[in-house]
């Protein structure tokens, strides 16, 4: 069967999770074999295969047929580590709109058998939905394809459980750490933000769990609310929270998490930590969102019902 082979764009976790979901899009929508290999141009590749380190592929209706590494490296006749890379399997070029993209990289799969996909659609929905309208396929449904695939490993479910364990409900807040050169300057003031909304709700007397990466987003919001059970999830990363995602230390320079600075373990334990992170939040009986992928992840897999606040305080942080 013709196979779409689907590698990271090299973006943040969810991003690069979002970009999975529109490779499976595409695969069931042209009857595509689908194949997700997170190597080297993973940001948080530590060795191994990243996606199936995470999410639990048994579980994931839409690669039932995925194949293994050798498997995969005998159909294209590349090596591993070549795939891996992110300079290549680049066939298409990126200068190409994405109506046009997805044609092309179509004839390269009905041509060669197979084709990497590494680029992101930002228009996924409008290039294929006349197609799936016709064939009668399933059309682009975010929140349904979140849901699908979203399986994680259990021993992230259990690790999530065993932090929310002695809450019978709680609230969360997610607020997007400063891993952006400009938005890090403002990372405290955005924490008192959130905090102030908290206590303008009235949402104190509540279990509140706080996610972020970000130890001056903790330390601020800590000073900042008079919330006795505040629960932070911890880190098993060197440093704990008080190591940045991309390092705020001297933060016009370039990232720690981007240049080589982290370790692999250190890197493969962000991706752990977020996954970990957006479970926590889509248990929670109300959400209060940053505009980021990682809110997104929960918003999407929260319970409909679920109330969901999504206040405009990256406002401060895009003008820093």
């Amino acid at each position: 069967m013709k196979q779409i082979i689907i590698t990271p764009w090299g973006a943040g976790f969810y991003a690069d999770f979002f970009h999975v979901l529109q490779g499976l899009h595409i695969a069931r929508t042209y009857d595509l074999q689908a194949s997700v290999f997170w190597g080297a141009n993973s940001l948080y590749f530590n060795g191994n295969e990243v996606f199936s380190e995470i999410f639990d592929v048994n579980k994931i209706a839409l690669l039932q047929n995925l194949l293994t590494a050798s498997e995969i490296t005998k159909h294209t006749g590349l090596e591993l580590s070549d795939i891996y890379k992110a300079k290549d399997g680049k066939p298409i070029s990126s200068d190409l709109n994405e109506k046009d993209y997805l044609e092309m990289l179509l004839k390269i799969i009905e041509e060669k058998g197979w084709c990497i996909f590494n680029r992101y659609l930002f228009g996924i929905n409008q290039i294929t939905d006349d197609f799936c309208t016709v064939n009668k396929r399933p059309k682009w449904n975010f929140r349904d394809l979140v849901n699908d695939v979203h399986k994680l490993k259990d021993y992230i479910i259990s690790e999530a459980a065993s932090i929310t364990e002695k809450a019978s409900s709680y609230y969360c807040i997610h607020i997007r750490g400063s891993e952006k050169v400009r938005s890090g300057k403002n990372s405290a003031i955005i924490a008192q933000k959130y905090a102030e909304l908290l206590e303008d709700l009235q949402l104190s007397e509540n279990s509140v769990v706080l996610l972020t990466e970000d130890r001056i987003v903790v330390e601020s919001f800590a000073e900042s609310t008079k919330i006795d059970n505040l629960i932070i999830p911890s880190t098993n990363r060197q440093g704990a929270v008080g190591k940045n995602l991309l390092g705020r230390e001297n933060i016009e320079q370039a990232p720690a998490f981007l240049s080589g600075q982290w370790s692999k373990e250190d890197k493969f334990r962000m991706a752990v930590d977020v996954v970990r992170d957006v479970f926590i939040g889509s248990k929670s009986d109300l959400f209060i969102s940053s505009k980021s992928n990682v809110s997104t992840a929960i918003k999407n897999l929260l319970h409909p019902k679920i109330k969901v606040i999504q206040p405009d305080f990256d406002e401060v942080i895009c003008l820093g």
